[in-house]
């Protein structure tokens, strides 16, 4: 690189120096014929000569150059492809994160509920809106609810935040909406407040925190929790790391992530330039924060729970059935109906490696709330998985439905808060 910088500067500098050798025989030339009309014409004639030999050089360096530069720089992309940002490696992956505008940085940490929905974040497209609580809302919500409303707060991972654009697609929107049309909730309450606490990844053991440190709060008069999809990954082994209770096994401390100008975001066509960035700039980011705030990767840390496989199917020492009875324990004390909703999944779609795993921890995680509403008289409805038909889910994992599916759920959850405002019990 620094030969080719070498051999530019130097066609550079003959291209100007030639023209000047020339212009300094023009000058000569016309001495001679000062004395005649002629010999301004001619030297008017051989310096426009001069001049236009000279920027023929200039202009063929300048080509020659930047064609040099083209071809080097190809190179050393298609270099760059097959080596540092082939699949799988640390590179690739900050260049398909850094490719999306609504990643990670959608995300800040939180030193006890790990992270949360960075407050007042729009996606590119201004359809994604987080108010200043982190909750996916249209509106800011104020502390104290009124006494004629009825606030209901949705808990989960992304099933329940959702990976539909528009916020007014989501189950929880939808379920804000069609309330207000049923003659008996409107009997007792003036208007409906639906609040999607739902964040990508999210597991029971957040889940936890963020209600006991922040959600409980608001008072919440109902309390629905559509989660267990995610507390499976703990069950899955990834990286061969065996279960443990405290989820440290597959779980890591949430890092902030530095966000990119609107100039180093145009730049992220180029592999070379991601590279740059990254080693100029997003040093730290290459090296600890890309793992770091994987939701689910094993820390190496230390085993301190028996590496026993079977062991977390009994409630004794399943985190996810500690932490939910925790939870409605936490929520009935605040006087909030808790309401159980286990997600659904098509496991067509799923990873084949994970497919089994993961499927064997959700049915395991619906049968731990279903005992746990026997036990504690709690309200657990499931979704019907007969009518969430493959064609309701979008093709990358199986377990995020589209908008038809947003609707899907919305009809049925809709029905299941419906029963528990008209009750007599409410």
């Amino acid at each position: 690189m620094l030969l080719h910088t070498l051999v530019f500067a130097c066609s550079v500098m003959y291209a100007v120096m030639a023209p000047h050798a020339a212009a300094t025989s023009a000058f000569s030339f016309t001495i001679q014929t000062r004395n005649t009309f002629f010999g301004y014409e001619k030297f008017i004639q051989n310096l426009y000569v001069c001049y236009s030999v000279g920027m023929k050089k200039i202009l063929f360096g300048l080509i020659v150059s930047v064609l040099a530069f083209a071809v080097l720089f190809l190179l050393i992309e298609i270099t760059f492809k097959f080596t540092l940002f082939r699949h799988g490696t640390v590179y690739q992956q900050i260049y398909e994160a850094l490719q999306q505008p609504g990643n990670q940085v959608g995300y800040i940490s939180q030193p006890y509920l790990n992270y949360i929905n960075r407050p007042g974040y729009r996606d590119s497209r201004g359809n994604t809106e987080i108010n200043s609580m982190g909750l996916r809302y249209s509106r800011e919500v104020p502390l104290q609810k009124d006494s004629g409303t009825c606030r209901i707060l949705f808990l989960g991972g992304s099933t329940t935040f959702g990976d539909v654009d528009d916020t007014f697609e989501m189950f929880p929107a939808l379920i804000e909406k069609a309330l207000p049309q049923e003659p008996c909730v409107m009997k007792k309450f003036r208007s409906i407040e639906c609040l999607n606490g739902g964040v990508h990844g999210l597991t029971s053991a957040e889940l936890l925190a963020h209600f006991q440190y922040k959600y409980q709060y608001l008072q919440p008069d109902i309390v629905v929790l559509h989660t267990g999809f995610n507390d499976a990954f703990m069950y899955a082994r990834i990286n061969q790391a065996p279960y443990q209770p405290d989820y440290h096994n597959s779980r890591r401390v949430f890092r902030d992530v530095l966000e990119l100008k609107p100039w180093e975001r145009k730049m992220l066509w180029s592999r070379t330039a991601v590279y740059l960035l990254v080693n100029l700039r997003l040093r730290d980011y290459l090296k600890t924060s890309l793992e770091d705030n994987a939701f689910f990767h094993y820390t190496g840390q230390y085993l301190w729970f028996p590496d026993n496989p079977e062991l977390h199917r009994d409630t004794t020492y399943n985190a996810f059935f500690q932490n939910m009875k925790t939870l409605t324990h936490v929520a009935a004390s605040r006087g909030s109906v808790v309401l159980f909703v286990p997600e659904v999944c098509d496991t067509t779609k799923m990873p084949a490696h994970l497919r089994l795993p993961l499927l064997r921890g959700l049915m395991l995680h619906r049968a731990m709330m279903q005992q746990l509403a026997v036990n504690h008289y709690i309200r657990c409805r499931l979704l019907p998985d007969s009518i969430f038909t493959p064609n309701l889910f979008l093709e990358e994992d199986g377990i995020h439905v589209n908008a038809q599916g947003e609707k899907l759920k919305a009809h049925y959850i809709a029905d299941f808060i419906k029963a528990i405002i008209c009750s007599d019990e409410q």
